[in-house]
């Protein structure tokens, strides 16, 4: 009791400090503030760096921004050391050749980007059937085969099963054809064969930097190849030469 006494009294004495009272003042701790406090931003359109970058290399803004089409001249021409010098082979009639490929009628290929979208599109000046034609009769033009302009005894046709062309890792190109010839005029087929090549080379800068004009190229040798493949075919020129009397 006297010892609680003298506490009071000490308590209550004004003369003394109040070092007493601060002790029984409840703890609260100093909030401290962030060494990096965050900066105030304003309001209204920001700019994510991470997002920026995701939607540049998105395939979506590749395919809007590289999306092209190139229209392309196929003309054959014939390689020197395969020209053979035709004898003896009356004028042939060229029939049709028929679009199998089941796509654009006037689609040769396409540089692709790293997902397989279509960034570049190569497009024949008019449609792959006419073009293949052409080529063809071109083709026995320069072996002095000429295409008859009344009645002969043959008519070469054919069937395009593959024609096309791509770039993604590698450039790519495609012939393949179906050539039949048939007596004229009961049209029976006396010769039927497909010949096909198929191309492949390495690149560098497919996508948006692919290079049409090199792939065309390549589109263009891998035609011309198919082509003097079937003119030096001795089966072919034989029934040409004989063919067989309907």
């Amino acid at each position: 009791m006297e010892n609680l006494i003298g506490d009071l009294r000490m308590v209550l004495d004004p003369t003394r400090p109040k070092i007493f009272l601060k002790s029984l003042r409840p703890y609260c701790p100093r909030r401290e503030r962030p060494r990096n406090p965050p900066s105030r931003r304003r309001k209204g359109f920001q700019v994510n760096k991470s997002k920026m970058l995701r939607l540049l290399s998105s395939p979506v803004l590749l395919l809007v921004v590289g999306c092209s089409t190139h229209v392309a001249s196929l003309r054959y021409k014939p390689t020197e050391k395969l020209v053979v010098r035709a004898k003896r082979i009356q004028p042939v009639t060229i029939g049709n050749f028929a679009d199998n490929r089941g796509t654009d009628p006037y689609l040769l290929g396409a540089i692709r980007g790293g997902v397989g979208i279509d960034l570049k599109k190569i497009l024949a000046d008019r449609p792959v059937s006419e073009l293949v034609r052409a080529a063809f009769v071109e083709a026995l033009a320069a072996r002095k085969i000429t295409e008859a302009t009344a009645t002969s005894r043959v008519a070469i046709e054919g069937t395009i099963v593959k024609l096309d062309c791509s770039y993604l890792f590698n450039r790519e190109a495609h012939v393949h054809l179906q050539v039949n010839v048939l007596s004229l005029p009961a049209r029976t087929v006396i010769f039927s064969k497909v010949y096909g090549t198929d191309n492949e080379e390495g690149g560098r800068g497919a996508g948006i930097l692919g290079d049409t004009d090199h792939l065309t190229q390549l589109q263009q040798r891998t035609l011309n190849q198919t082509l003097d493949k079937v003119m030096i075919d001795p089966a072919f020129l034989a029934v040409l030469t004989k063919p067989p009397i309907d």
